[in-house]
């Protein structure tokens, strides 16, 4: 059998070297002549594309010397010049609030916040946890100076873990912060068990205090894909005051967070 492929082989190779191709039938202007034929077409093929290319630019041409003398120019302007000044005008505003604001007495705000704590992972992808942030529960009182303000102060939806990222990098290079929350039902559900517990949390601002201007900060997370109940959860390391952030708790220039080595409790804690 191999005796018999290898003579086929031979055969095959040898009729392939001396058979003619279709070229030695033609004389050497018939070989040329096909030559010139495929290089012409080339050649239009290029001067229709130029020609593309030079149509395009008269008519963006044409297009630009109607805009110019078109009513659209003038009210394009004014729109964009209605947009510089009230751009301008929306600095000038900031400017001067920040100016108001710093000729006003500073004043340190004191306030007792009653709620069941909760905890909250910072992961890198639910991948890693690298630290355990203090949250809550709940927020049941809130009392400033002896009084109950509780039903003056308003929430914010934020996203914390974009703000917890701001804070915290990952171990992990280029992966930049820890910028997602992982909250495992075992969590809530010791949260809802647990007893209300009083947080103090204080914060220096500009002027008289109030309670009205004061937002608690707060993210409605969807849980794992074990269980996909929706969560509230509320965050007293940063509250809002007149739409400014603020931080409360502070360590070393950093939200206050536990350390935590090991993966996260995704799925299952």
């Amino acid at each position: 059998m191999k005796r018999f492929l290898s003579t086929l082989f031979f055969y095959t190779i040898s009729i392939g070297i001396f058979a003619q191709t279709q070229y030695d039938y033609y004389d050497d202007s018939a070989v040329a002549g096909g030559a010139d034929r495929v290089l012409n077409t080339f050649v239009i093929i290029f001067l229709i594309v130029i020609a593309f290319v030079v149509i395009i630019f008269i008519f963006g041409g044409i297009s630009k010397i109607m805009y110019e003398f078109s009513p659209q120019k003038e009210i394009d302007k004014q729109k964009k010049e209605k947009e510089e000044r009230e751009k301008q005008e929306k600095i000038r505003k900031e400017q001067e609030h920040q100016k108001a604001l710093l000729a006003l007495p500073e004043k340190t705000v004191c306030l007792s916040i009653e709620g069941r704590p909760h905890f909250v992972e910072l992961a890198y992808h639910r991948i890693h946890t690298e630290m355990i942030a203090i949250c809550l529960y709940s927020v049941d009182k809130i009392l400033w100076d002896g009084t109950d303000i509780t039903s003056q102060v308003g929430s914010t939806e934020k996203l914390f873990n974009y703000i917890y990222g701001k804070h915290y990098k990952t171990r992990w290079p280029g992966s930049g912060g820890l910028y997602e929350l992982v909250v495992s039902k075992y969590c809530t559900d010791l949260a809802k068990k647990s007893s209300a517990i009083t947080f103090r949390i204080e914060f220096t601002i500009r002027g008289e205090f109030n309670p009205q201007k004061l937002q608690i900060m707060h993210h409605t997370y969807d849980g794992l894909r074990d269980d996909h109940i929706s969560r509230d959860i509320k965050c007293l390391e940063f509250v809002l005051y007149d739409g400014d952030e603020i931080q409360t708790h502070l360590v070393n220039g950093k939200p206050l967070c536990l350390p935590y080595e090991g993966y996260n409790s995704f799925p299952k804690l």
